[in-house]
């Protein structure tokens, strides 16, 4: 025997009433057919726990079943945990004029050459090791932590958390081609050489 740690949905009820279940379900089934595709669930019970009027399981079952969500577990109380951080998307190949990669939720590591015109995204930060010359866009979902650093910085356009630094500022010649880092201060960002 082994432990494990299983990832499953979690239905939610906030009434007894089946016939409401029902009429949410066919509505969620008609906008994505496929949408539950014999996903085993967990019925949460913890928001109906005190409900005036008792739940039939049974019908329940039977309903969950209708729309292909096998129910494995009854449970009062889910405990949310947060899963371990993706690993860095690692780009090896050089990204010309017009490609775009986005690391969602993760950092970015750039082994190669990002040309004007390419664009790098990241959740989190983002690593040049090489020339940047094209536009790249740290915390893109908000980080005001996210950071990028390149080898040669010679972005074309820099933003971190939604503020943003184009070439209309000129970057400073202690960071132009060189190692340098770009760090959000308070509403500016700041590119700054590294040793």
């Amino acid at each position: 025997m082994r432990s494990a740690a299983l990832t499953l949905i979690a239905v939610v009820l906030k009434t007894t009433d089946l016939e409401s279940l029902a009429h949410e379900l066919e509505q969620r089934a008609s906008v994505m057919p496929g949408l539950f595709d014999d996903e085993p669930v967990v019925i949460d019970l913890s928001c109906v726990h005190d409900a005036e009027e008792a739940l039939n399981l049974v019908d329940l079952v039977a309903l969950l079943r209708r729309y292909r969500m096998p129910p494995v577990m009854l449970t009062e109380r889910i405990v949310e945990v947060k899963l371990p951080a993706l690993p860095p998307m690692i780009v090896e190949r050089p990204l010309r004029s017009g490609q775009q990669v986005y690391a969602h939720d993760r950092d970015l590591v750039v082994l190669s050459l990002v040309s004007y015109g390419a664009e790098v995204i990241a959740d989190g930060h983002i690593h040049v090791y090489a020339p940047l010359r094209g536009r790249a866009i740290a915390g893109a979902k908000g980080n005001k932590e996210a950071r990028i650093f390149s080898t040669a910085m010679e972005a074309q356009l820099l933003a971190i958390a939604g503020v943003y630094r184009t070439t209309d500022v000129a970057l400073p010649s202690t960071v132009v081609g060189r190692v340098a880092m770009v760090r959000l201060a308070g509403d500016s960002l700041l590119v700054e050489p590294l040793q």
